[in-house]
């Protein structure tokens, strides 16, 4: 796939320690997560918020709306395979995009081959069940990609203690606790 998701993108004053790769919810935009940057306390990283791209979304009435797939039930029963595929592609491209630059500019090293993932879920969301969460997570983690998991009592939404979280999680990996 050559064609790159569009993307708000955030850069430092000077060169980059590192990137932000940060995917929106339902019905957002790459927009939507601009304003925690200053939160996250990392003045020399790199932010990439892509768009999703516009699909009709079933449990909105088939309404045309920013979505990573179809949601074809309230649950989370039945996402369109499809869609989760092209989005998983656009999203691969858009990671090596970003990996290339720095690839270039430095050694290969463990570090940049294992790519660490944050994962935080609801566990009262209504779209996206937290067993459809975890079930990610679990497709992701292993020895060579350390993920970590986190869950808050919340729906499809961001509340202030996953910030601290993330705000921690990203600090730690910038060499810095947050």
């Amino acid at each position: 796939m050559s064609e790159f998701l569009p993307c708000v993108e955030i850069d430092p004053p000077g060169k980059p320690e590192g990137v932000v790769v940060w995917l929106h919810g339902l019905g957002a935009d790459g927009h939507d997560f601009e304003p925690v940057v200053p939160i996250l306390g990392l003045p020399r990283a790199r932010f990439v918020f892509p768009h999703a791209p516009r699909v009709p979304v079933t449990i909105n009435g088939g309404i045309v709306m920013p979505a990573w797939y179809d949601i074809v039930a309230i649950g989370g029963s039945g996402a369109n395979e499809a869609d989760v595929r092209r989005s998983a592609q656009q999203l691969q491209a858009l990671l090596e995009r970003e990996v290339l630059p720095r690839t270039r500019e430095r050694e290969e090293t463990p570090a940049n081959r294992a790519t660490p993932m944050l994962f935080c879920h609801g566990t009262a969301d209504p779209l996206v069940p937290i067993a459809a969460g975890r079930l990610a997570y679990e497709a992701h983690a292993h020895p060579e990609r350390p993920a970590e998991w986190h869950e808050f009592p919340m729906a499809h939404e961001v509340s202030p203690s996953e910030l601290t979280v993330i705000r921690q999680w990203l600090g730690a990996r910038f060499g810095r606790m947050a």
